[in-house]
């Protein structure tokens, strides 16, 4: 961290310098230690930091299931229904029961409970799906 606040300070230095420099005849004494190739390996360095952190943050968000929105794969959102600005109808599917929720900025009702979805049900639903899609092609 003292070497960047050392990078800056001698910068600065230098753009002062300079512009005393034009107002005056004598020669100005520039530090020798900033040049092109020291900025530039500074630069390199920070990009190459950058990419580090968010190559790190992307493998922790891969890693970690806690942090996937699909963590808990018994619980599911089927339907919102916006209502107004906020509120909304929510179904959501808990371990095959559907439960349809009432949602607003300060609270969460229960609506209904709906019975358990049976595997012919749900094969039903899909059919459905697959016969409404044919006819939206149409």
């Amino acid at each position: 961290m003292k070497k960047n606040y050392l990078w800056i300070s001698l910068i600065f230095y230098q753009s002062i310098s300079a512009v005393y420099a034009e107002s005056s005849d004598q020669p100005v004494n520039i530090p020798e230690g900033i040049t092109l190739r020291n900025i530039t390996e500074t630069l390199v360095a920070l990009v190459l930091v950058s990419i580090v952190i968010f190559v790190f943050a992307w493998l922790i968000k891969k890693i970690n299931p806690q942090l996937r929105s699909s963590y808990n794969k018994n619980m599911k959102v089927l339907a919102r229904l916006p209502i107004s600005a906020r509120e909304q109808l929510v179904l959501i599917e808990i371990y095959d029961q559907q439960i349809l929720l009432g949602v607003t900025s300060g609270s969460i009702s229960l609506i209904k409970e709906l019975p358990k979805t049976t595997t012919e049900n749900k094969e039903n639903q899909q059919d459905d799906q697959k016969h409404f899609q044919q006819l939206l092609k149409r």
